[in-house]
């Protein structure tokens, strides 16, 4: 996969179905305030841009990240609205907020699967709209910053785990061109 600016282009090809998504069910603010959308582990921004560019003044977008890269912080921070350094687990105890919509892209795979399905319950009470992606297999021995336990990858999606997903309200979206699986949670109106 070619590489720009230290991405792959993959990157931008995922972050953009994940836009698709949030056009397709995120709530429809086109009358009135912005859409509040948090990005959980945004990283470099990639997610926060491309809302930004498509939505402008219709969303606000706030960043999460346990492990931002003191590199990149002030280009997160031109890019969100607000910024926490923190982890997920953390949001879901901390946050009081209700979003419009969550995402959380390439995240869920570097916690223990059981508790990355609790987690999915817990953030259902901060969005009726939240997007997840997970890659199809696990990336052997891959761990990023030098920090193995944070970023290593604990598991890829397969048939128990889908369903088991699918059993506490996620719908799994298909796109076969990527390499990665994503489920929505829309609660019904």
């Amino acid at each position: 996969m070619k590489k720009f600016c230290n991405l792959k282009i993959s990157d931008h090809r995922y972050m953009a179905e994940i836009v698709n998504l949030l056009f397709k069910y995120a709530p429809d603010t086109s009358v009135g305030k912005p859409a509040k959308i948090v990005d959980i582990g945004c990283g470099r921004g990639l997610l926060g841009f491309q809302l930004k560019t498509h939505f402008g003044k219709g969303v606000i977008v706030h960043g999460i990240d346990a492990d931002f890269e003191e590199y990149f912080l002030p280009t997160v921070r031109t890019i969100y609205d607000k910024i926490a350094r923190i982890s997920i687990q953390e949001f879901c105890k901390l946050s009081n907020t209700k979003y419009d919509a969550i995402v959380a892209a390439h995240i869920m795979e570097h916690i223990i699967f059981e508790e990355a399905l609790h987690i999915l319950k817990l953030l259902k009470s901060h969005s009726d709209c939240i997007i997840i992606s997970v890659p199809k297999r696990p990336r052997k021995n891959k761990a990023y910053n030098q920090e193995p336990n944070l970023h290593s990858h604990k598991w890829g999606i397969d048939d128990e785990k889908t369903k088991l997903i699918e059993e506490i309200g996620y719908m799994k979206e298909i796109n076969p061109k990527l390499l990665q699986v994503i489920f929505v949670y829309k609660k019904e109106e």
